[in-house]
């Protein structure tokens, strides 16, 4: 399973939320690899591609319910 952030979003520690200057950098937090940066190549073998289009990252999490889990996603 990949994740990501959007193009506001950085992951840390809680405890370095205040660690934040006036420029919005933080001190000890790196956003980097979201979908703003890079591709991220995501390779599946031997399963039931067929009629699942994947056009965002949640439709990995969808597939892995409905075509893995066998259970539908609803909304």
């Amino acid at each position: 399973m990949v994740v990501t952030g959007d193009i506001d979003t950085v992951f840390g520690p809680k405890e370095l939320e205040d660690s934040w200057d006036d420029t919005g950098a933080g001190h000890s937090l790196r956003s980097h690899a979201s979908a703003h940066e890079q591709d991220v190549p995501i390779i599946g073998y031997n399963g039931d591609f067929d009629g699942f289009e994947f056009t965002e990252n949640r439709d990995i999490g969808r597939y892995v319910f409905e075509r893995v889990l066998g259970k539908p996603l609803s909304g």
